[in-house]
């Protein structure tokens, strides 16, 4: 979490994968849990495709 706090407008799977060396599903299993938690908001973006907000 500290990572989107750190990149609030570019964190995304590709972004977390890279920086803390863990595949993207990885990522993509954790996020949903914090999504599900109600402690990442995902956002769509013309560019990235999806990006996560720290609630």
């Amino acid at each position: 979490m500290a990572l989107i706090n750190e990149y609030p407008n570019a964190s995304n799977n590709t972004l977390l994968s890279k920086e803390l060396s863990i595949s993207k599903p990885a990522i993509t299993k954790a996020i949903n849990s914090l999504i599900e938690e109600g402690m990442v908001l995902a956002k769509k973006r013309r560019m990235i495709k999806r990006l996560f907000i720290i609630l």
